[in-house]
């Protein structure tokens, strides 16, 4: 499977080169779908160009599971897996978000966040078993050199039959 991006429908680059987080680890991008239901990405082609230094290296997704506080449900416990999945205006087939309010719909349908920020977050809170493998951050898909030094709202990348727009910064819950 192969990937083209970023599409640009805007020729202009970031002003900051990024999505224009101060923190860069705290948040990378909320994708919606563009190209409607197509059979997506594959677990197999999982490690695939998107830029000439970027490695998708997992597909992830959860279920909404009794989280911390009475009543409360949450998806953040995403496990990779292997297989095609279809991508629609919701995200992966498959995958559920615990409060729709905030995670999930049409403008937050795929969840990224790069894998290069994991050893910034071990340098912080030591050798956390979550952090040993992609998903410790809720994402759908994890990636190696794909940064918000590099990605600008509104960028659109194409992994296997869909095309994902980044919509927003992540926005911690």
């Amino acid at each position: 499977m192969g990937t083209i991006g970023p599409q640009r429908h805007d020729p202009r680059r970031c002003e900051n080169g990024g999505t224009g987080h101060a923190d860069p680890h705290a948040a990378i991008a909320a994708m919606r779908t563009w190209s409607g239901y197509a059979p997506a990405m594959t677990s197999e082609s999982a490690i695939v160009l998107i830029q000439p230094d970027t490695v998708i290296d997992a597909l992830l997704r959860g279920r909404a599971r009794p989280y911390t506080r009475p009543g409360s449900v949450s998806a953040i416990a995403k496990r990779a897996f292997q297989g095609r999945v279809r991508v629609g205006e919701s995200g992966l087939d498959g995958d559920e978000q615990g409060d729709l309010r905030v995670h999930g719909g049409p403008d937050k349908a795929v969840h990224h966040y790069p894998r290069d920020h994991y050893a910034w977050w071990a340098e912080r809170i030591g050798d956390h078993p979550l952090l040993r493998e992609p998903g410790a951050f809720g994402e759908n898909f994890s990636s190696h050199g794909l940064t918000e030094a590099l990605v600008c709202l509104g960028d659109r990348y194409r992994i296997g039959g869909v095309l994902l727009e980044v919509s927003q910064g992540r926005q911690p819950c």
